[in-house]
C-alpha cells in the first residue's frame, strides 16, 4: 500500500512527479507537485492508499530551475550538483508504504471490489444520496449549517499547498 508521498528538493526544485509503472508496462501518474517550493514542503497523504501488485515500480521525476526566472535561486550563474546543503540540489521522493503478504493483498482487492459494488448499487438506487451524505459530512466537519448548492462537496486535501492547482490526489 502506498500511503503518502513527500517530494523533497532544494531551492532550484520546481516540480516532482511520482508515477507507478505497473508490471504490464502501463504508467500511472500518482502525484504531480507542479509548483514545488522548498520553503513549503507538503506531504500528499492519499485518501485511499494506492494498492499495487508485486513488481510495480514507483518512479520519481524531478525538475530543477537554475535560471533567473526562479525567484528562490540563490545564484543562477553557479553550476549546481547533488549535495545535502540547501545551496546544493537533490531530489528525493519519500513515500510511506505498507507491505502486504499475498494473502493480505488478495483480501484487500476483494474488500475494495465489494465496496465498489456496494457503492455502485447504492448510487443506482439513490443516485443523489451520496451527494447529500457528502454535504452533511462536510457541514459537520466545518461547522456550517448550510452549503450553497453550487459549491463543491469534494473533501479538500488537508496538506495541499495554497498554490497547488490540483483538487485532490
Amino acid at each position: 500500500l502506498l500511503i503518502s508521498f513527500h517530494p523533497h528538493m532544494h531551492f532550484r526544485g520546481s516540480r516532482m512527479m511520482l508515477e507507478a509503472i505497473h508490471p504490464d508496462g502501463r504508467r500511472e501518474i500518482l502525484t504531480d507537485a507542479t509548483h514545488y517550493e522548498q520553503n513549503w514542503q507538503v506531504t500528499y497523504k492519499y485518501k485511499v492508499p494506492h494498492l499495487f501488485p508485486a513488481g510495480t515500480i514507483l518512479h520519481t521525476v524531478s525538475w530543477h530551475d537554475n535560471t533567473t526566472n526562479n525567484k528562490h535561486n540563490p545564484d543562477p550563474t553557479s553550476w549546481i550538483g547533488w549535495g545535502s546543503r540547501t545551496m546544493d540540489e537533490m531530489g528525493h521522493g519519500w513515500t510511506d508504504v505498507a507491505f502486504l503478504s499475498d494473502e493480505q493483498y488478495r483480501e484487500e482487492i476483494a474488500r475494495r471490489h465489494a465496496q465498489r459494488t456496494s457503492t455502485t448499487s447504492q448510487q443506482q438506487r439513490q443516485p443523489n444520496q451520496h451527494v447529500a451524505d457528502e454535504r452533511k459530512r462536510l457541514r459537520e466537519r466545518v461547522g456550517v449549517k448550510r452549503i450553497p448548492r453550487g459549491d463543491t462537496v469534494a473533501e479538500p486535501f488537508p496538506y495541499r499547498a495554497p498554490h497547488d492547482d490540483r483538487d485532490e490526489i
